[in-house]
């Protein structure tokens, strides 16, 4: 699989089709891996004329996992405390952002899964 530095993070990514047509990005959110976006419906996708790209965020999968940071209070979070909290959804959009620049993107229809943040 291949990987991309973005935003002090390595992101594992694939893509399905012509990279000449316009980008799908594939969002997957709640801790889900970018295989959660079946292969199937990816490559049907791309037969539509999409360059389809999933990828694993964060702390999920084959990506950079910030595990040193230590964990997450969650009954705090329920309190209002985000003391604890490691980073936010603005790094993951960070991120995002950095890997299609990467990619060469500069423009794309996306999706998230119901569970993305």
């Amino acid at each position: 699989m291949p990987f991309v530095r973005s935003n002090a993070v390595d992101l594992c990514y694939e893509t399905f089709g012509d990279p000449a047509d316009p980008a799908m990005l594939l969002i997957m959110g709640l801790g889900e891996q970018m295989i959660a976006w079946p292969d199937g419906f990816c490559a049907a996708l791309a037969a539509r004329g999409f360059h389809v790209i999933r990828f694993d965020n964060r702390d999920v999968g084959l990506s950079t996992w910030l595990d040193d940071l230590g964990d997450v209070d969650v009954p705090a979070l329920f309190t209002g405390d985000r003391s604890s909290v490691r980073y936010g959804l603005s790094d993951m959009a960070a991120d995002t952002a950095g890997l299609i620049e990467a990619l060469g993107v500069h423009r794309a229809h996306w999706s998230a899964s119901r569970w993305a943040a």
